[in-house]
């Protein structure tokens, strides 16, 4: 469960997010650009997968620095892991959600949606304007951002009515 919430809140892939140690989290003071009040954050640097421009260091929600914080904390040995399961565990406990949720015919409940899902709530849900979606997310395309966010399933008219 930690791990669906940790890959919906950063949109990490999935191995990327397996990846993860604790010496990839580290904390910044960021000051409000209205109030000026100073609080701590916490920042991830992922590695990325894909191109050289895939490494990014990346603020943390505050649901995805509760996963880190119950798993982990800043006080863990450098080169613990976030998930401690391989992928082939990962996979297998994923199958089990989804039979337990009767979606296991469905072509679409991978494991690569949980990314989907990520981009859906940060734009849609979130308001996350979409080239910051896009430069969260990493990709180099912003056409490759609006698939994932057409694949979640579209909008529903209530959403489209916050914005008119």
């Amino acid at each position: 469960v930690q791990y669906i919430d940790f890959v919906t809140q950063t949109g990490l892939r999935v191995e990327e997010a397996l990846r993860l140690t604790r010496a990839d989290f580290s904390s910044i003071i960021v000051r409000h650009p209205v109030t000026g009040e100073e609080s701590e954050r916490l920042i991830m640097t992922v590695p990325g997968l894909k191109t050289s421009d895939a490494q990014a260091t990346l603020p943390l929600s505050a649901k995805a620095e509760a996963v880190f914080r119950s798993r982990l904390g800043l006080n863990a040995a450098p080169a613990k892991p976030l998930f401690a399961v391989s992928y082939g565990r990962l996979a297998g406990k994923w199958r089990e959600c989804k039979i337990f949720l009767r979606v296991e015919d469905n072509s679409n409940a991978t494991l690569k949606a949980l990314r989907r899902v990520a981009a859906r709530n940060l734009h849609a849900i979130n308001g996350m304007p979409l080239d910051i979606t896009r430069t969260y997310l990493r990709h180099e395309n912003i056409r490759t951002t609006m698939g994932y966010l057409r694949l979640t399933g579209g909008y529903g008219a209530d959403e489209i009515a916050r914005y008119l």
